[in-house]
């Protein structure tokens, strides 16, 4: 009989087996921990939210410029107050507790609400207001694909000190794929396009610069272009340039008078003529109450011509008698006749110019009409005022498109039928008139070209030449006019330069002589270097040069004295200083109109729009 096997032996490769089932013990424990743990995990979350402000959900703290909304999450994600979530009241629920992790990225609607105010069209931190930076141009002011929110330049919850203000150039090139300031950068648009300056001024910066010298005794000639250039407050810009500050010492002095001009005739009111004083005084039109401010002394006549012997800047008897000629020769078109200066305006975004001008030119109608006791003429007056007002707060409005369209609209016809040897005539008074304008001021159509006070070349960057001052003098930047050159110490006038400066000038040997009192063969031999110069002959030469302020080539008012980009490349390079595309560029440029804005909504106001 065959031997039966025990237990103990699992298939033919003899797997042991066990001797007693397996009993699996209760999971009941595990559970428990869990639970408590979860239960710990959720008070510790409530205690943070509600005790601790939530730190443990946010990120991160904030930056100090948010920092005051640190303990408000929903004040920037409020993606689940949108949906509901979270509720208006001071203590939320466990559900909106979840939903603290359910929040979205941040919207720039949420920034707007602090950072914006109400009532600007465009906003200060839109991607229309950059584009609309310092062009001017409202038409660039549409939306584009590549626009970004505002976190991805400046994201949060990286420590109270985080600078979330300095972007990075890789957030600039997206869309300004210009590279490197140092090899890949665009040159300056002045420079690479040649644009000229405003050239509506004769002017010439070394002949100035040699008077300022002399008449303070300065040696160092950055000192005498500093007399003019007046910094700003803050060191950034300079000053506009003004009459009486930088001009008035030596231009329209006592001594300046007009030609003798031809009184017009009323008699022949086809023949040109000026007005004497007598005349604006009686016709009685609006703009004339400076005649009767007037000293009648200030004229010499001799029979039908007549003499104005003190001139000011802008003075009233020349510009009167320039509107009434312009008006004579139909050149006065639209409301160019509100006008003191020329319609054309240096840059062709500034036409607000013109309008607050014109403003200008309405008040002071409006000041002389004031005098009449009529009712009638007071109620108008009244409401022009309040139209006036309403007209200079959208001229104000930085956003406010205008244009000088109104300036020239008009037939321009004559007042009366002349003929063309006539108009001929009358602009021939026109040139005696203004040819003590005309020293500095070009003059067409009657009128005196308007000049650009605020000379700003770099209208996509700023500059700042307080952080420049301590590196650089003026002269090492601003290289376009060769002031070394025409402006030679003691002792370094030789024929050589002598030389040159006759020929820059466009002048010969023979009006040196004539003008300085020596004998044409004693210039002759120091042109041609046979004789040295004496120090009396250079001091006698240096003052004739000095006194001829014609224009030359490489000194004139339509030269662009500014640095061009290899001379800013030569510091601005990481090793040396930066060259961050925010050194120079600002994404957020205009924040000057914030202040007329309001930061709330006026709740009847709203109520009434409603």
């Amino acid at each position: 009989m065959p031997r039966k096997e025990g237990k103990g032996i699992f298939g033919s490769v003899r797997l042991p087996i066990s001797k007693s089932y397996i009993h699996l013990r209760p999971q009941n424990q595990l559970i428990r921990i869990g639970f408590i743990g979860a239960l710990l995990v959720t008070m510790i979350i409530g205690l943070n939210f509600f005790l601790q402000e939530a730190s443990i959900l946010s990120n991160g703290p904030l930056s100090s410029n948010h920092a005051v909304v640190e303990s408000d999450c929903a004040a920037c994600h409020n993606h689940a107050f949108e949906d509901g979530l979270l509720t208006e009241n001071d203590n939320p629920t466990f559900t909106s507790i979840l939903s603290a992790f359910s929040f979205d990225s941040v919207r720039d609607e949420n920034c707007a609400i602090c950072h914006e105010k109400f009532g600007d069209p465009v906003g200060v931190y839109t991607f229309a207001a950059h584009y609309i930076y310092r062009s001017k141009d409202l038409t660039r002011g549409n939306e584009s694909e590549d626009e970004i929110p505002c976190f991805s330049c400046h994201p949060e919850h990286l420590g109270r000190r985080a600078r979330i203000t300095e972007v990075s150039d890789a957030r600039c090139v997206g869309c300004h794929p210009f590279g490197s300031f140092n090899e890949q950068h665009k040159e300056f648009a002045f420079a690479a396009e040649g644009l000229p300056d405003s050239a509506s001024l004769k002017f010439t910066h070394i002949y100035h610069v040699k008077q300022v010298m002399a008449w303070n005794e300065f040696v160092d000639i950055e000192r005498a272009c500093l007399d003019c250039h007046n910094a700003g407050p803050d060191g950034k810009n300079f000053e506009p340039l003004n009459f009486d500050r930088h001009c008035g010492t030596c231009h329209l002095t006592e001594a300046e008078k007009t030609p003798a001009l031809q009184v017009w005739n009323s008699r022949e009111p086809n023949a040109p003529g000026v007005f004497t004083l007598e005349d604006f005084r009686s016709r009685g039109e609006l703009g004339d109450e400076w005649a009767f401010g007037t000293s009648t002394g200030e004229f010499s006549r001799i029979e039908d011509k007549i003499v104005k012997s003190r001139i000011y800047h802008e003075d009233p008897w020349i510009l009167a008698n320039l509107k009434r000629l312009r008006r004579t020769m139909g050149m006065e078109l639209g409301l160019s006749g509100l006008l003191r200066a020329s319609v054309d305006v240096p840059d062709p975004h500034d036409d607000k110019i013109l309008h607050e001008e014109a403003i200008e030119t309405l008040r002071s109608f409006i000041t002389e009409l004031r005098s009449h006791p009529e009712s009638m003429v007071i109620d108008e007056l009244t409401q022009l005022n309040r139209l006036l007002q309403k007209v200079e707060a959208g001229i104000r409005d930085p956003y406010t498109s205008v244009d000088k369209t109104k300036f020239l609209e008009g037939s321009g016809q004559a007042e009366t039928r002349l003929s063309e040897e006539e108009v001929q005539e009358f602009e021939k008074v026109v040139a005696l008139l203004t040819e003590p304008c005309q020293i500095c001021h070009i003059v067409q159509n009657g009128f005196v070209a308007r000049v650009q006070k605020d000379q700003r070349a770099l209208i996509r960057a700023e500059f700042n030449h307080r952080a420049h001052i301590l590196q650089r003098r003026c002269l090492d930047c601003h290289t376009g006019i060769p002031f070394s050159d025409y402006i030679p110490r003691k002792g370094q006038l030789t024929s050589e330069r002598l030389n040159a400066e006759l020929t820059k000038k466009g002048l010969e040997g023979s009006w040196l002589a004539e003008v300085s009192g020596v004998s044409e063969e004693t210039v002759s031999n120091v042109l041609g270097g046979t004789i040295d110069l004496s120090e009396q002959l250079e001091q006698r030469f240096m003052e004739v040069l000095d006194s001829w302020p014609g224009e030359t080539l490489e000194d004139n008012s339509s030269i662009q004295n500014l640095p061009i980009i290899a001379q800013c490349q030569t510091c601005h390079q990481v090793e040396v200083s930066s060259n961050r595309c925010v050194t120079c560029h600002l994404f957020h440029p205009n924040k000057l109109n914030r202040a007329n804005l309001l930061l709330y909504v006026d709740q009847q106001s709203e109520g009434e729009a409603q």
